[in-house]
């Protein structure tokens, strides 16, 4: 799972970096860059997807999660709370952990 999570961060990363660059590129530029930013679009969205799936077998509080906060319809959400859930410590006080990891305060 973290290296699914991993490589998704990835694949933003690279792709928020390209529609930045090709904000400064003419029109006839940017519609080259055009195909490789879909690509990426969609190899996110099919991780994504992967993502999520693999965190509702795996954890049972994210299907929890997820009904409770009503993201069913959107991928990019749905993986963001499956990377909260993969990085929370579910034995050891599971709140403080999500606190810990969002940076809410150092205990």
């Amino acid at each position: 799972m973290r290296r699914m999570v991993a490589a998704y961060r990835s694949l933003l990363k690279t792709h928020k970096q390209l529609v930045n660059k090709s904000k400064a590129l003419s029109y006839l530029e940017r519609y080259v860059a055009k195909p490789a930013i879909k690509a990426l679009e969609e190899q996110m969205c099919e991780l994504a997807e992967r993502i999520a799936e693999e965190a509702g077998r795996r954890f049972p509080v994210y299907n929890k999660l997820v009904e409770g906060l009503g993201i069913r319809d959107s991928l990019a959400a749905m993986e963001a709370v499956a990377e909260l859930v993969v990085y929370i410590d579910l034995a050891n006080s599971p709140l403080r952990g999500l606190k810990k990891l969002l940076g809410l305060y150092n205990g």
